[in-house]
């Protein structure tokens, strides 16, 4: 934008009203544009990670935004005979047939009564097509943090839960890995009648 661009912009937004002159209306403009120019300081730069925290079992977990579909109230969900304990059936996500699956059960955690704050969150991947639905206690928030901050499952987790771990926060909270949870084994039920 050239300095004339710039003068026609600033004349433009001059009202009489504002009680700014032009030059007082232009000094405040430019103020503005060098702060918002200012590079973010070293410690906010970096690659960040938006992620849906849920709470299971009393603990704190994270599912990237990028997997989540759709969030919906616990409602009917109609069970499917010989499948795992933790698939608990097929729910009716606004017409579409999903698998939903108990995510405590799954984790091998201790199993957690339902309550109205139960939520099922569908999750899937666009380029395998393969879409689920975790039965969670809770959802608790959004948030985002920097990749850099993530660190290895901690040596004392049990393999079978780290196997389904991208990462753990500072604060405890366990990043789920969806792209091995969805495409493990016990994900595909493979029985004739």
């Amino acid at each position: 934008m050239t300095q004339t661009d710039f003068q026609a912009v600033i004349t433009n937004l001059y009202t009489p009203e504002t009680g700014m002159t032009e030059k007082q209306l232009l000094d405040l403009l430019k103020r503005r544009a060098q702060t918002l120019a200012v590079p973010p300081p070293q410690d906010m730069a970096g690659q960040t990670i938006e992620l849906l925290l849920v709470s299971v079992h009393h603990e704190q977990y994270a599912i990237p935004i990028s997997w989540v579909r759709s969030i919906h109230r616990l409602s009917v969900i109609t069970p499917v005979p010989r499948t795992p304990s933790f698939m608990l059936g097929i729910f009716n996500a606004r017409g579409q047939l999903v698998p939903v699956t108990d995510l405590a059960l799954f984790l091998q955690l201790s199993p957690t009564e339902h309550t109205p704050n139960s939520k099922i969150v569908i999750v899937g991947d666009e380029e395998t097509e393969i879409e689920s639905g975790l039965l969670v206690d809770d959802i608790l928030d959004v948030i985002e943090i920097f990749k850099r901050d993530l660190n290895s499952p901690l040596p004392t987790q049990d393999d079978y839960r780290a196997r389904f771990t991208q990462g753990i926060t500072d604060d405890m909270i366990v990043i789920l890995d969806l792209g091995t949870l969805l495409n493990d084994p016990q994900f595909t039920v493979r029985e004739e009648l």
